[in-house]
Order: structure tokens, then C-alpha cells, then sequence
């Protein structure tokens, strides 16, 4: 759950600074023109994302979300994403927001950035910081502050191989002294990619995706065992090869 500065590293670094958009980006095709991806849960909320690639530095994104049947409760988001030689900016526009937010390689493993955010309804302003180290490539460490929400963000992911990766991410809230642990694994295959996830409140979740030459179609789950509740979502996305 890294906030938006840390879902893509600038282009100069990117085959080697993959490991965390690989994680939070899961795409099966290369350099897709457009990507149109949709989730359904058992329990009626629907996500739906466009991606385009404008340009080879240029990706438009939008995503909407809706929780419910009332569409009072809708989320629209749009971002323009710009890869630079060395750096990465972002601009976002959406239901309640809008943000502005720049990464930058000070060095080959090190990468810091910030994210200037206005949220209209609460009528805030502020900045939310974000720091990557990367040490020979497998070990990767992130650090982040978002303070919207008061809450500090630490994970550590490790490739294990090319295609097995594994995560863990702790996240504190010094006002309320809230504390969460999650650790994650994943596994890709020639076709099909698995994810599992398992916190410290007792939630469990998985994602199970099969690839086509365009197309992905994914299962998932979710058991909360402290809430005794249980979800299950299908999705597909759909893409362009360019």
C-alpha cells in the first residue's frame, strides 16, 4: 500500500528498479498501447481502470470505483503519468482530490520524491514524502509518509528469482499508536502469476491470474478472520499490443 510516487520508477532505472511495479502493477504483455481492466467482489463493489500510452514517455490512467449501488459513493480518478531520463512526474485529478507528485534518482539505488496533495472536501493541504534504496538489485528497501492520514509506511522486498518475490510492510500511526503488518508473496509462471498477502488483523488474500496473448482473467479471495467475513472477486483486463 506504497502511496502513488513509489508505483513506477523513472524510465532510466526501470529494468532494474521493477521489483515494486511489478508487485502493484501486474501486466502479462509488453509495451501495451491501452489496457482496459475491470474487478467485480461477491460483495457488489466494482473497480475499472483505462490505461494508455500516449507516448513512449506519456501514460494516461483513469480509475473509478464504486463500493455500492449508490452512486453517491463513486471514486473517479484520472492521472497523467511523464517518465523523464532520470525522474518520474505524475499529475492526479479526482472525486475529492487533486495531486502533483515527483520522483528523482539521486543515485544508481537511491530514489526520493515527494507528493503535494489538496483534498476538497476536508479542505487540506499537504505533503506526502517517499524514499527507495535498492542494494544489489534483490534487496529493496521503501520508506514512506503520508500525512493525510498521519501514518508511516516501512517495507522491505526481496526477489528471490525471476519470477518468485517476497514483501513485508509495516505501518504505524504514532497519533492513534495503530500498528499493521503485512507480508506478501508472488509467483509468476510462463501463463498465470500468483499472489498471497497475510496481515496482522487476521486478513488473508490471494489473486490468481491466467494470461492470454492480450487479455488476463483473475480470481481472488479474501477471508477476515477477526470480522468473520469472506469475499471473492473475478476480473479481466483486456490490452493492445502496440
Amino acid at each position: 500500500f506504497f502511496f502513488l510516487m513509489i508505483r513506477r520508477p523513472p524510465r532510466s532505472t526501470q529494468s532494474r528498479s521493477s521489483a515494486a511495479s511489478d508487485v502493484y502493477k501486474r501486466q502479462f504483455y509488453d509495451q501495451p498501447s491501452f489496457i482496459l481492466t475491470g474487478r467485480w467482489e461477491s460483495t457488489g463493489q466494482l473497480q475499472a481502470a483505462f490505461i494508455k500510452k500516449l507516448s513512449d514517455r506519456v501514460n494516461l490512467r483513469i480509475t473509478a470505483q464504486y463500493p455500492n449501488s449508490d452512486l453517491a459513493y463513486s471514486q473517479v480518478h484520472a492521472d497523467l503519468d511523464i517518465d523523464g531520463e532520470d525522474y518520474t512526474h505524475s499529475f492526479k485529478y479526482g472525486t475529492g482530490m487533486f495531486a502533483t507528485s515527483y520522483m528523482q534518482t539521486i543515485r544508481d539505488n537511491l530514489f526520493c520524491g515527494f507528493e503535494l496533495f489538496h483534498l476538497t472536501e476536508r479542505k487540506m493541504t499537504g505533503v506526502n514524502y517517499a524514499l527507495k534504496y535498492r542494494h544489489n538489485v534483490k534487496h529493496n528497501f521503501f520508506l514512506n509518509y503520508v500525512q493525510y492520514a498521519q501514518m508511516f509506511q516501512l517495507a522491505y522486498l526481496l526477489k528471490l528469482n525471476k519470477t518468485a518475490q517476497f514483501i513485508t510492510e509495516f505501518t504505524a500511526n504514532p497519533d492513534t499508536g495503530d500498528t499493521k503488518t503485512i507480508i506478501g508473496y508472488r509467483q509468476k509462471f510462463s501463463n498465470s502469476e500468483v499472489i498471497a498477502t497475510l496481515n496482522s488483523t487476521g486478513k488473508i488474500s490471494s489473486i490468481l491470474t491466467f494470461a492470454g496473448n492480450a487479455y488476463s482473467l483473475k480470481l481472488s479471495a479474501i477471508a477476515d478472520y477477526v470480522k468473520e467475513t469472506y469475499k471473492f472477486g473475478y476480473g479481466i483486463s483486456l490490452g493492445q499490443v502496440m
